[in-house]
């Protein structure tokens, strides 16, 4: 499941975590768009639906060209725990997912799946703060969700993958106080389970951004953050079998591998509460969407 907390919209949690009942939480809608998929190789090709996905030898009559999409609203919080633990989730509670094809609009509405997760900090010096979080990814999204056009066989468009995962990340983090920057990093491994017939081959996600506080006083807008992100997921294993491309581009085909860049914008408002935007492009990759998603979020820090 891709839309967890590996590529949540706070670009900035790092290894810091909140005192006790301290709290960061952020409301966002991001829209993804991709009208290309990566193969198995790496090779760009176009999105594509099967003539009749029930009867796989259809593709020899052909594909039918498509654009995915997918409108997301999703709820993203961190709550601080006694003896630096941090809670943390990630929900999209509302799912919008469609492929445009040249025979009509196939869509369909849900929620996404979550992620909940555990930080721990462990160390924290001036010069550098580290922390360990567990994460599970929690299969509520509909996995077998339909779309339908009259006259046309029904396409499966999944709004999450049906397994449950496990994963493990480690962070590092540098505050350059009384500099306005920071640099940040992560690097974990995903335990993944089946769903059906498919297999989750295990995955190793990774981050690494940073970005730099321009202030300009106190009261309204008082500053604002530009940071730039990498972010990305190692596959342990690559597909041996064709996937249906409209599963490749939704993020939940098994076996994906990729590398995002995000520039984002931060934007302090007034004392806690803060305006969050970033644009992400897929760079390369393997049995994933060649697509781009633009994110914006209202947030509030106690």
């Amino acid at each position: 499941m891709l839309g967890c907390l590996f590529f949540a919209p706070r670009a900035i949690a790092g290894a810091w975590t909140h005192e006790p009942n301290k709290f960061y939480v952020e409301a966002s809608i991001s829209y993804f768009q991709a009208s290309e998929s990566f193969d198995r190789d790496g090779n760009r090709r176009g999105v594509g639906l099967l003539p009749d996905p029930q009867v796989p030898s259809s593709i020899f009559a052909g594909l039918i060209p498509s654009t995915y999409e997918q409108l997301d609203a999703s709820l993203y919080a961190e709550y601080g725990l006694p003896a630096d633990f941090e809670a943390v989730l990630f929900f999209p509670f509302f799912r919008f997912s469609q492929q445009d094809s040249s025979v009509g609009e196939f869509d369909t509405t849900g929620i996404g799946d979550a992620t909940v997760g555990m930080k721990y900090k462990w160390f924290e010096r001036p010069w550098l703060v580290s922390a360990v979080m567990a994460e599970v990814g929690i299969p509520v999204g509909d996995e077998e969700a339909m779309g339908h056009v009259a006259g046309q066989n029904s396409q499966p468009i999944p709004l999450g993958d049906g397994e449950w995962d496990y994963a493990i990340r480690f962070f590092a983090s540098r505050s350059f106080h009384p500099v306005p920057a920071y640099v940040s990093a992560d690097f974990g491994y995903r335990f993944r389970t089946s769903s059906g017939v498919v297999d989750f081959g295990d995955d190793l996600p990774w981050s690494l951004d940073g970005g730099y506080t321009f202030e300009f006083g106190e009261g309204w807008f008082s500053g604002i953050t530009p940071n730039l992100a990498f972010r990305g997921v190692i596959a342990t294993k690559n597909t041996s079998t064709a996937t249906l491309l409209n599963l490749s581009v939704s993020g939940n085909a098994p076996n994906q591998e990729f590398v995002d860049i995000q520039p984002g914008l931060f934007v302090h408002v007034f004392k806690g509460l803060g305006w969050n935007n970033s644009f992400s492009y897929t760079l390369a990759g393997e049995n994933t969407g060649a697509g781009w998603t633009v994110r914006s979020g209202l947030t509030y820090e106690n």
